[in-house]
């Protein structure tokens, strides 16, 4: 079993498990999944990394669908407010 690599010198496992299909594993930790992007998403956990910033309140995240849930609360705030 080797390690590979991400772009950003992320160390990640690929297995192909007992149905053929490939797995790619966590290095840091038990996580694993068949999507290569669902693994560099995962890896933020790990690195800190936020790429995902709020327009209106400069907030950050590593996860694009935490920044779109976040995004709902400033719209319940405006609605709010008039």
């Amino acid at each position: 079993m080797s390690l590979n690599t991400f772009e950003e010198g992320i160390s990640f496992r690929v297995i192909h498990n007992e149905l053929g299909v490939k797995m790619f594993f966590c290095s840091y930790c038990t996580y694993s999944s068949p999507y290569k992007y669902n693994l560099k998403a995962h890896f933020r956990l790990h690195s800190g990394e936020k790429p995902y910033k709020c327009g209106i309140c400069s907030k950050t995240f590593a996860q694009l669908g935490a920044l779109k849930y976040h995004k709902i609360s400033h719209s319940r705030n405006d609605s709010k407010d008039k």
